[in-house]
Formats: C-alpha cells, sequence, structure tokens
C-alpha cells in the first residue's frame, strides 16, 4: 500500500481542501478522508463512505506529478500516519460527532473520583447522553420511578489525554448504535448532559458530525 496526503488550493467552497488517501499497487483508491475548509470531514471505501465522499474512478498521479499541477500540494505518508487519522475521523465504521463537554465536579454532585489518563478515548467510556438542558442534574422519572427521557448510547472516541474535571473540553463520540433513530436527535448546537446510570456527571453541546 501507499499513502498520500494532498492540499488542493482553491477557492471552491463545495470541494474538500484536503484529500489523504490510501492506494493500492494498481494506485487507486482503497479508503480515503477528505476534509473541507468548513470543518466537514467525509471518508470513503470499499465497505462504504459518507455522503460527499467517494472513492476515485482512475488510478492517483504519482506525487511528483501532482506537484507539477500547480494547484496541489503532496507528500507521501506512512501507514501509521493514515490509520491515525482514519482511527480519529472514522474510528469504526460508524459515525462520529464532535461536542464540547464540562464533566461536573464531585462538589458539583459529578464523579467522585477525577478520570485516569486516556480514559476518553479508545471507545472505552460508554456512558449515555440525554438531550435536553445542559443544566439538568436529576433525571426524569414518572411516579412509578421508570424513566422519562430517551438515554442515548456513545462512546468516548477520542478526547485530551488527562481530562480534567470542571473544565469544558472537546470530545469525539462514537454513535455506536447508528443508524438508530435515537441519533437524529444529535444536531449541530443541541445541549445534552452526560449519564452514569441515572446519575448525571457532565453536560455538553454537539458542535458537528465528522462524515
Amino acid at each position: 500500500m501507499n499513502y498520500v496526503d494532498v492540499q488542493w488550493h482553491h477557492s471552491n467552497a463545495d470541494n474538500p481542501i484536503r484529500l489523504v488517501s490510501e492506494l493500492g499497487a494498481d494506485r487507486f483508491e482503497t479508503r480515503k478522508i477528505e476534509f473541507w475548509a468548513d470543518g466537514r470531514v467525509g471518508y470513503a471505501s470499499k465497505d462504504g463512505a459518507s455522503r460527499d465522499t467517494g472513492l476515485g474512478d482512475a488510478p492517483v498521479p504519482t506525487v511528483q506529478e501532482l506537484n507539477l499541477r500547480g494547484e496541489f500540494t503532496a507528500k507521501e505518508i506512512d501507514a501509521r500516519s493514515f490509520q491515525q487519522l482514519w482511527d480519529r475521523y472514522v474510528g469504526r465504521g460508524v459515525p462520529l460527532v464532535e461536542c464540547s463537554i464540562t464533566f461536573l465536579t464531585s462538589d458539583e454532585g459529578g464523579r467522585a473520583a477525577p478520570f485516569p489518563p486516556e480514559a476518553l478515548s479508545g471507545d472505552l467510556y460508554r456512558p449515555h447522553i440525554v438531550v435536553g438542558p445542559s443544566d439538568r442534574r436529576i433525571a426524569l422519572v414518572d411516579d412509578r420511578g421508570w424513566s422519562t427521557e430517551d438515554y442515548i448510547g456513545i462512546a468516548f472516541h477520542d478526547g485530551p489525554p488527562a481530562p480534567q474535571l470542571g473544565t469544558e473540553m472537546k470530545a469525539v463520540l462514537s454513535l455506536m448504535y447508528f443508524p438508530h433513530e435515537m441519533y437524529d436527535k444529535l444536531t449541530p448546537g443541541v445541549s445534552f448532559t452526560v449519564r452514569e446510570g441515572a446519575k448525571v456527571v457532565g453536560h455538553g453541546k454537539v458542535r458537528r458530525w465528522l462524515g
């Protein structure tokens, strides 16, 4: 396999500005990640693709050939670098959502202990989120004690290496059960609370979908 990272210099907002591709021996794309100036990220592989991205139908020119064209700046990268980008923006093939999140301190009624390093990466931490006001601190139940809220299953795919309670941070969530309809609520700008069981441990806001 070969891997190329190409900057595309143009002013057309409909086209990506960066294309990162995995190429077979015939230089046809087998996986691709595209980045737009407005923050959108798309992906494509033989197993599927996001809405605006697809694998090319012709061999990709060499880096030297691309760099002879004034609109491109291309370089080769290694397999590890490509896989890191793929894991971050595509994950296990499910959509990813970038959010702003603040976890409550113990004094605010949140977690009793801080997170260990890297706890918010790798899809290991799997709480629920509930769409609604970010200042909600008690789970809503009916007179029988049954929940009246919709709990949405997510996993923390990528977050800060040393997450701090009480501090806003950026995190990327995996939508593990996509295409379940519960994820339709997670539109950009929507606020939510983070739940460990019925306990509210944090709050946040959806920034954008990543592919």
